[in-house]
């Protein structure tokens, strides 16, 4: 499961991202538009049929799967319903400014591919300044919300941003959380090819000391090693977004059934975490969850305290968000595209109705 979700939602996405600005006066482009000089493409090395894979679904969503790279002349070929896997975005960057709206905000996942006890995430301990911990990961912690800001800042919901404490530089040095400076080089991030978070300025990588054995350690500067406790999944808005057109996505109602409803982007109520376990889980800390452990086609999803049990356990993959107790997939009930459209468990057959990004 590891494996499927770092396929599906690792992103390569700040990496060199400013280090060149479009023309004056740009603005995004559209898919099939060839870039000017000074744009960047986020992209994934992987291609269909040779050919880089373009979104199909308008510029500034981000996706996962891209790796940063400047190009200048590029003209972007679509692959019709292969864009469902592969995506390329393109972005042209004004200034520093890039809409909040698409800048991805969640929790930043440890990618221990070995079993290990608990899930790993970056969140803050109780101190004054906030010092940067490996926590549990439990989807609803505001100390475990990040957001990647475009001038390579990283920061915490307490409004503050990664640092490394004092600007020191040697192994061991303790991260924390400090009033925002984008030119403190002691501030600023990059992702690079192995997932490892690198402060440039001292060349070394974001480290939980503890191996992730235990939870509640500091995190640490330390030199880059190929090594998983240096390997991190960077947040994603939450979304889980329908491959149907129209731009739909998986809501919680009042009630706490999962329902269909217009994406909102950044939506509370259309705001997921998906967990190695398998738990995909709401803002309020509830997991989606099939019905009294139905197995029948048919069978409603809601959400409902998690409870470790097989109806709440999901895979995501290309072509649908799979229950495997049941074996059947989350789907739109009869591919009806209307708001609060009850979302049910069916045999799973990879068409638009049951296909889903995680934005």
């Amino acid at each position: 499961m590891r494996a499927v979700l770092r396929a599906l939602m690792g992103l390569l996405l700040v990496a060199g991202l400013l280090a060149a600005a479009a023309p004056a006066g740009a603005s995004p482009q559209t898919p099939n538009e060839p870039l000017a000089a000074g744009a960047f493409s986020l992209y994934t090395e992987e291609t269909y049929g040779g050919k880089p894979q373009c979104t199909d679904r308008g510029q500034n969503y981000v996706r996962y799967g891209w790796r940063n790279r400047a190009v200048t002349g590029y003209q972007c070929e679509l692959a019709g319903q292969n864009t469902i896997m592969y995506w390329r975005l393109h972005v042209l960057i004004e200034g520093t400014t890039v809409s909040p709206a698409i800048l991805p905000t969640g929790a930043i996942y440890g990618q221990a591919e070995e079993d290990i006890s608990f899930e790993p995430c970056l969140g803050l301990a109780n101190a004054s300044p906030p010092m940067v911990i490996i926590d549990v990961c439990n989807g609803a912690s505001p100390g475990q919300r990040w957001t990647w800001m475009p001038n390579h800042t990283v920061r915490n919901q307490n409004g503050q941003c990664l640092d490394v404490q004092y600007g020191n530089t040697g192994n061991g040095s303790r991260l924390v959380t400090w009033a925002c400076d984008a030119a403190k080089p002691n501030q600023i991030w990059d992702y690079d090819d192995s997932g490892r978070l690198v402060n440039p300025a001292t060349g070394k990588c974001v480290d939980d000391p503890s191996h992730f054995t235990s939870p509640n350690r500091q995190a640490e500067l330390w030199a880059c090693i190929d090594a998983d406790w240096q390997r991190w999944d960077p947040p994603r808005r939450g979304e889980l977004e329908s491959a149907m057109p129209g731009n739909w996505c998986v809501q919680v109602t009042g009630d706490h059934e999962a329902t269909l409803g217009k994406c909102a982007y950044g939506a509370a109520n259309q705001t997921w975490q998906l967990f190695a376990n398998g738990d995909v889980i709401d803002t309020e800390g509830r997991c989606l969850d099939v019905y009294k452990a139905g197995t029948a086609n048919g069978t409603k999803v809601l959400t409902w305290p998690c409870k470790d049990q097989p109806n709440q356990k999901w895979e995501l993959t290309p072509t649908g968000l799979r229950n495997p107790a049941s074996g059947r997939c989350l789907d739109i009930y009869k591919s009806i595209l209307r708001p609060d459209v009850g979302l049910e468990i069916w045999d799973c057959h990879g068409t638009q109705n049951q296909r889903w990004t995680y934005l």
